[in-house]
């Protein structure tokens, strides 16, 4: 497929009705030009004659069921809309996105449908978004797009009767599950004895492929390495082969350079055992669940044997080796890989893609993916069969083909030849871990046990079989904590901030004239201005979300400077309401420049709406460590940071406690050089990464509360 070439002549108002929504393009293209000059007509119409035009293929492995809808608006919730979207600039929409809206806008022609696209709720704003609507007698939306453990609980999420079964006889004949070509991944949607959710691999997926093996080429010349791509072609690249081929790096590098690195478990551990055609999971039908199967020999034999290259030092459980040339392969998310051959991290060497060596019980190749995407329909949407038509259409047009694959991959700039043979072996043999679709976060301190040689794979996995089953058993049991019950006490009481003779400036948000400075310091509004809420934790709040623009706030004293200049030791007391996604409620940095990948320098408070973490980086090629506790999404919640020159501790109301301390280098004027600045709401990564909820009572102190103060603030008795 070749990238569509849109001439920057159709103007500002062609962009903004691509972005507007999702109906025809016919239609958009007329509006356009109803509202263009002459002259500009005249540009468009020479623009689009010179565009390239292709017809939208389908799928042909769907049987779709044709429909004329009316015009019927598709409520469609997406876990990141940056995929469902133009962008901004229409001309840098990606080639996959490009064919992703052609193939929507068919269906709406087709179908007589118009799609509303929006931004899907994660985690618990998801459950508390369902709550919601349940309360009001509504529907969340009619097509829903998440991935069980990773975007919500799907042993709660399918227990609330929520979404429709797939085999329910009002869509059962559209759908087909026994017939239509259905992706791998749909035992991710089958719990309790029902299909809640079906699978397939849409053309812009970011995870086409998800855990690979990448290598340094440069090393493998250097030490005569045999050529790992012709070991894979031959059937030759298996564990005990790997395993020789460590000992050799080892002995000619002197144990300087690690054979094999990798910075995430839930990367490794899936893809050594399944390719000895292990698991940890698997789908029990006979009961509707899954039952534990990591003690079985298969997956105790892939395990023992990544546990032996630890013991060996073949294995170093650090991603930043691999950017260092300190290691020579990386078993790493695929998506990395192209971050090297597109020259977005100058690593200075060759890169080369393989699939991770094969296991004793294995006959094929294979990698792992377990973000795939389910669809879903809401339980008592209005006439459930047009939406199974939309749906089944959507398969049908939007499913990624190896053909399509393969081209967008080398449009990505794959370096060579023998690096897209090995992605095109991938992509035909990419198996789904089930292994946390209920269980995902109890399984990664074992699994991180095991890699740091903490306990046996036998050891961790008898420790933690019967919490895991216990796990399976209560969803197939159906035992699920209800909507009503688990979000009823939420909101966390409202402590005051404590008024000291060191407390520089307090931000209460309650009105535009007073709520925003303190003390002669500023919260001043950038990118947009700020939105007042009356569902403060105090009074009114300031609320931060796409649809407020995405604006933030730049914390300053008069003369525009951070009001912490040259502070090694200060306080932060902040009220926060988060959506379960990327949040910023304090960012301080030297300058408001893209952080650099392991390079990072800031001081920051992290919510994820699951949890809160200090991130606290003058890095230099490898992050430092970082603490967190465990939060909630959708309620109020006050956090308490103290930060003093080589530590940092932080508390919440709730009477948590968990401290830090630094190496030499990290006191605060280390990272920012003495100035610096400080953001409300953002973090300059990539274009931004901004604030998804509510924010209040800000406080910040020049200096670190006392144990006393820590105490009457938190509620702890002791803070040990």
């Amino acid at each position: 497929m070749k990238k569509r070439v849109l001439s920057i002549l159709l103007g500002l108002s062609m962009v903004m009705g691509l972005l507007s929504g999702c109906g025809s393009s016919s239609e958009k293209t007329e509006e356009v030009k109803e509202s263009a000059t002459s002259s500009t007509q005249e540009e468009v119409a020479q623009t689009t004659a010179e565009t390239e035009v292709e017809e939208v293929e389908t799928y042909a492995g769907f049987e779709e069921t044709p429909m004329d809808l009316g015009g019927r608006t598709i409520r469609l919730k997406v876990f990141n809309t940056t995929y469902w979207t133009y962008a901004s600039n229409v001309d840098d929409t990606s080639n996959e996105t490009l064919a992703l809206m052609e193939a929507l806008e068919s269906i709406e022609k087709d179908y007589n449908c118009v799609f509303e696209i929006s931004q899907a709720d994660k985690g618990e704003d998801f459950e508390a978004a369902l709550l919601t609507a349940k309360a009001a007698g509504e529907t969340y939306c009619d097509i829903y797009e998440g991935m069980p453990y990773c975007h919500f609980d799907a042993a709660n999420v399918y227990g609330y009767n929520v979404m429709m079964d797939m085999n329910d006889p009002q869509i059962a004949d559209i759908i087909k599950l026994d017939s239509n070509p259905w992706g791998d991944a749909n035992n991710l949607g089958y719990l309790y004895g029902k299909q809640y959710g079906v699978n397939f691999m849409r053309k812009n997926n970011g995870d086409i492929i998800r855990s690979v093996l990448c290598f340094n080429k440069d090393y493998i010349e250097q030490y005569g390495i045999e050529d790992p791509y012709e070991l894979v072609r031959n059937g030759e690249w298996t564990f005990d082969k790997f395993e020789e081929i460590c000992a050799e790096i080892v002995a000619q590098s002197d144990g300087t350079v690690a054979p094999l690195s990798c910075g995430l478990e839930e990367i490794i551990v899936p893809q050594f055992v399944l390719a000895n055609n292990g698991s940890i999971a698997e789908l029990d039908e006979t009961t509707g669940g899954y039952k534990f199967t990591g003690l079985s020999d298969n997956t105790m034999e892939a395990l023992n044997y990544l546990s032996n290259l630890s013991q060996k030092e073949y294995l170093s459980y650090a991603n930043a080796n691999f950017y260092n040339q300190e290691s020579v392969f990386y078993c790493a998310i695929y998506n990395e890989m192209k971050y090297f051959v597109q020259g977005v991290n100058d690593i200075g060497f060759n890169v080369g893609l393989l699939p991770g060596p094969m296991g004793p019980q294995a006959d094929d190749y294979c990698t792992t993916s377990y973000s795939a995407a389910m669809y879903h329909i809401m339980e008592g949407v209005e006439k459930p069969e047009e939406i199974a038509a939309v749906l089944v259409a959507m398969a049908n047009r939007l499913t990624l083909v190896e053909e399509e694959a393969l081209e967008y991959q080398e449009m990505y700039g794959i370096p060579d030849e023998d690096s897209i043979e090995m992605f095109q072996i991938m992509f035909n043999n990419y198996k789904y871990d089930a292994s946390r679709v209920v269980s995902g976060n109890e399984l990664v301190s074992v699994n991180n046990a095991i890699l740091d040689l903490e306990k046996t794979p036998a050891e961790a996995y008898a420790e933690i079989e019967p919490v895991i089953q216990a796990m399976y058993d209560k969803a197939v049991a159906g035992d699920v904590t209800s909507l009503e019950d688990k979000f009823a006490d939420l909101n966390k009481p409202y402590v005051a901030i404590p008024e000291t003779d060191g407390l520089l400036a307090h931000f209460t948000f309650d009105d535009e004239a007073t709520g925003f400075t303190s003390n002669g310091i500023e919260a001043v509004a950038s990118n947009g201005a700020a939105v007042l809420a009356d569902d403060g934790h105090n009074g009114k709040a300031i609320h931060m979300d796409d649809d407020e623009g995405n604006y933030y706030l730049t914390i300053q004293d008069a003369s525009g400077n951070n009001p912490l200049a040259g502070k090694d030791e200060f306080t932060v007391i902040v009220s926060v309401n988060t959506k379960s996604m990327t949040n910023w409620p304090f960012f301080m940095a030297p300058d408001g420049n893209a952080p650099e990948y392991l390079y990072e320098k800031y001081l920051a408070i992290l919510d994820t709406g699951s949890n809160v973490t200090v991130e606290r980086y003058n890095n230099n090629g490898e992050r430092a460590q970082t603490v967190s506790l465990a939060s909630d999404a959708n309620g109020w919640k006050q956090y308490l940071l103290v930060v003093k020159e080589n530590s940092h501790t932080l508390y919440s109301t709730k009477g948590e406690i968990i401290s830090l301390e630094m190496p030499e280098g990290y006191k605060p004027t280390d990272i920012t050089g003495g100035e610096g600045v400080i953001f409300v709401g953002y973090a300059p990564w990539g274009t931004g990464e901004y604030y998804h909820g509510y924010l209040d009572e800000l406080a910040i102190y020049d200096y670190a509360f006392s144990d006393d103060e820590i105490k009457a603030f938190s509620g702890l008795t002791s803070l040990e």
